[in-house]
């Protein structure tokens, strides 16, 4: 997927008023940079919002990674970026060394103030041991094609479970006919189509400009999943879901 400057600069923009992030916070980045949630969630957020980056080329031990935030100062926060298997596995350690103890020896969870996950879903059976441990995880949706945020749940207010979240700033989604793009959209979001729930299921697809310029090289792929409805460029992300 080739997204150009202004893809990944307007997704900056979408995602701001979703957090509740300020300068001065200090954010973990052990994925990636190559990888889009990465460069965007971890590196091109923190630059952008005046944020400390906490490095690690890899994901360190969770002793480490523990005791490293112990010599931190923190006064604003922290907040961990990651996948499931980071948390399950911090949770873990918690648990192996006791919940009461860890407290007592490290400072982490004190100082941790938002979690946020992506890259792959967040189960209840991990997000529900490490909330009552450390904060609530902010789970996020989108594709390396649209650089990558399009959804987040929101950082404030209430949080429902196994969903996507809400849309970010200027991101248009609705559900198309898996089967037949050209119907049209089976659910907008808007209170006059009223297609909600599960018995409406059809393909997410995302408008905006966080979407890719298309695939290097590859004419006939962009074709496939880049098309024009009602004025907009929509892109066909593969996934099936349905709105609530």
């Amino acid at each position: 997927a080739m997204l150009s400057h202004a893809n990944l600069i307007s997704n900056l923009f979408m995602i701001k008023p979703w957090t509740n992030l300020e300068p001065g916070m200090i954010t973990i980045g052990s994925i990636p940079f190559f990888h889009s949630f990465g460069m965007t969630c971890v590196m091109n957020g923190a630059l952008s919002l005046g944020m400390q980056m906490l490095l690690f080329p890899k994901p360190p031990s969770d002793d480490v990674l523990s005791e490293t935030i112990d010599k931190l100062e923190a006064p604003q926060g922290i907040m961990y970026t990651g996948v499931e298997m980071l948390f399950k596995r911090l949770t873990d350690y918690v648990n192996e060394v006791g919940v009461e103890e860890y407290k007592k020896k490290y400072t982490f969870a004190e100082k941790l103030k938002y979690a946020t996950q992506g890259a792959g879903p967040l189960h209840d059976h991990i997000r529900v041991p490490f909330e009552e441990i450390f904060c609530p995880i902010r789970v996020g949706y989108g594709l390396t094609e649209t650089s990558p945020v399009t959804s987040i749940a929101p950082f404030w207010g209430p949080n429902k479970t196994g969903k996507l979240g809400l849309p970010v700033s200027g991101v248009d989604w609705a559900i198309f006919d898996s089967a037949d793009f050209d119907k049209g959209p089976i659910c907008d979001g808007t209170p006059e189509m009223n297609h909600f729930g599960v018995e409406h299921t059809g393909e997410i697809c995302v408008a905006g400009p966080h979407i890719m310029l298309g695939y290097l090289g590859v004419q006939s792929e962009q074709e496939d999943n880049l098309k024009m409805w009602n004025g907009k460029r929509w892109l066909l992300t593969g996934n099936i879901g349905f709105m609530d």
